[in-house]
């Protein structure tokens, strides 16, 4: 799309931040901190959506923010890197064909959105003619594709397009897979018996189940004829599709193949689950909003989930982070330890000075050492450390806890000007070749203004609604002026 990384990186990174104080599971500083007061405050209970309130108002100045001036603050870099330079990226050729009842029929390659980065059409072929690429598409229609991987699987789980395997088969949805089938590479051999047979000639069908040759990849060569067709070379790599969970075993030592493995990551969309998932989902925050508890409704959903076969078990297995369960747990002895140790007690006498005593004062004076440490530390040691503090300083005032609950997860949400604040900004410093002055100039400005916007919300939480109306009339409003830009 003709942009630099440096360009698109960080508003991604801030995005990530912003985008999780809409709801207490949007990031792990949110359980943190309701662990906390759950924990430490009797009857305290906070609804999922209720951090919300200053979240989503948060997030609408973001956007305005970083639309209007990412064009103006941020870096641009030209990228001269391995992993920028796809020179030799390795690249297949596909076929798909147009579904007699698909969406794409009757519009041009350029209005059938099937354009993205990483991928080119080579020919349309209808009934063995080449066709214009400024036709309209029809039923039976093949699209003959070139690109990497990652656009390859893209492509292939699009709605109205079906595969044209290595079989000649038209059957294979790739936006209706099984959870069992998983992508697989595999690299004929110098010596190998299918040199010079077709595609079509593999026997993978009769040994390995429903494995099929989905596309094919040839160093330096565009192959411009049918999967099915085309006679293989000492070195083509083969992307198959397969649901055999031993395919790489029973194929490691063929002679046929020097190279077999599994491509990681490939999970099959099954939309057909959806009209099953929604409805937990719902489920689970209708009961919360109805006063079940967040964690008994996440379990009791997730079990659900397992059940249902939305989830598989192992899918399950690796969404658990264990960094984030260790912190949370040695965050809740860490905290403990200042407030009997009495380290809280004298923070929040300090802070009391420097506020007047004030409410606002107090709210205000977290949030900011909260956001400092944040930039020296990351968000989590920040709230850990601070929720202690302003635990004393609002106890020992009598004031309630939820708006320092909602100051600390705003504070430590909004730490834009560090690259360890947050992991997302940890990951985009290489890549984005980002320099610390880089945080501060695009990030500076705006952790000002989340500020404002924050203490501001919070010294009027009766008339929040109004901060909503006045800021969603401002982005519509804003809206034609900015794209003009």
């Amino acid at each position: 799309i003709g942009m630099q990384p440096s360009q698109l990186l960080m508003p991604l990174s801030f995005s990530v931040q912003l985008g999780g104080t809409a709801t207490l599971i949007g990031d792990s500083t949110n359980l943190l901190v309701v662990s906390l007061a759950t924990k430490n405050i009797p009857g305290m209970r906070m609804h999922l959506f209720e951090i919300g309130v200053i979240g989503v108002p948060l997030i609408i100045c973001g956007m305005l923010y970083m639309i209007t001036l990412s064009g103006y603050l941020l870096p641009t870099f030209e990228m001269h890197s391995k992993q920028s330079d796809n020179s030799d990226a390795r690249e297949y050729n596909l076929v798909l064909e147009v579904t007699e009842n698909s969406r794409l029929i009757n519009k041009s390659i350029k209005k059938s959105r099937l354009y993205f980065p990483g991928h080119q059409l080579v020919k349309i072929n209808r009934h063995g003619a080449v066709l214009d690429r400024g036709r309209s598409l029809c039923g039976g229609d093949q699209l003959f594709f070139r690109g990497v991987i990652d656009s390859i699987i893209f492509l292939m789980q699009n709605d109205g397009l079906v595969l044209v395997d290595g079989q000649g088969n038209k059957t294979k949805y790739l936006n209706k897979l099984s959870v069992k089938e998983r992508l697989f590479e595999a690299v004929i051999a110098s010596r190998s018996p299918l040199v010079g047979k077709t595609v079509s000639d593999i026997p993978l069908n009769s040994r390995n189940g429903s494995a099929v040759v989905a596309a094919i990849h040839r160093y330096g060569t565009r192959l411009d004829t049918a999967i099915s067709d085309i006679e293989l070379e000492t070195g083509d790599c083969l992307l198959v599709i397969a649901d055999d969970p031993d395919f790489v075993s029973k194929n490691i030592d063929s002679s046929a193949f020097s190279l077999v493995c599994q491509l990681p990551g490939f999970v099959p969309i099954q939309r057909q689950k959806a009209k099953i998932a929604a409805p937990v989902v719902v489920g689970m925050i209708i009961a919360n909003a109805v006063g079940v508890n967040l964690v008994i409704a996440g379990l009791v959903a997730a079990a659900a989930m397992l059940i249902t076969k939305c989830l598989t078990p192992q899918d399950a297995l690796d969404s658990l982070d264990l960094t984030v369960i260790i912190m949370l747990a040695a965050a809740l002895g860490i905290s403990e330890a200042m407030i009997h140790s009495g380290a809280g007690t004298m923070v929040a006498k300090t802070l009391l000075k420097m506020s007047g005593n004030s409410q606002i004062g107090l709210i205000t004076c977290t949030y900011i050492a909260t956001n400092v440490f944040s930039m020296a530390i990351t968000n989590s040691a920040a709230v850990t450390m601070m929720f202690p503090v302003a635990l004393t300083a609002a106890t020992s005032r009598h004031l309630d806890f939820r708006p320092f609950a909602y100051s600390l997860i705003m504070a430590a949400a909004s730490a834009l000007m560090s690259q360890i604040s947050c992991s997302t900004n940890s990951m985009i410093h290489t890549n984005g070749c980002y320099k610390f002055k880089d945080y501060i100039i695009y990030g500076g400005p705006l952790e000002i203004l989340l500020f404002c916007v924050t203490i501001g919300i919070i010294s009027t939480l009766k008339w929040w609604w109004l901060w909503w109306i006045a800021l969603t009339a401002l982005a519509i409003v804003s809206t034609p002026f900015i794209f003009k830009l």
